[in-house]
């Protein structure tokens, strides 16, 4: 399967994060472990952000492997953002950086 990255972050995602281990897990336990996964998809910018108003379906299936040779597989399909909603998006991320940084700066004239 050929692998792209999206030109804008993807929206309306199904993700499915399949572990391949020795040992079987509980879905709690298999959902927490692909929280860095997710983390990871929103960081690099390939899914708009991990909660559930864009994140749609997710599946944490696991199958069994011999011991050492454990690894996870991800898959994600989604809708590429329109070019307004990205610059929507984006206008407002930098209104709360902004925000972030003015309250960052009074505090710290505040604690002198």
């Amino acid at each position: 399967m050929e692998c792209t990255r999206p030109e804008r972050p993807l929206v309306d995602v199904s993700l499915v994060i399949t572990r391949y281990s020795s040992v079987a897990m509980d879905f709690d336990n298999r959902v927490a472990a692909g929280k860095s996964v997710r983390d990871g998809l929103r960081d690099a910018g390939i899914i708009l952000d991990d909660t559930d108003k864009v994140i749609l379906k997710q599946e944490y299936p696991q199958c069994k492997t011999k011991p050492g040779k454990g690894f996870m597989e991800v898959f994600v399909a989604g809708t590429v953002i329109s070019e307004t909603a990205w610059e929507e998006y984006l206008g407002h991320q930098k209104k709360l950086a902004l925000k972030r940084l003015l309250r960052r700066t009074a505090a710290k004239k505040g604690a002198k």
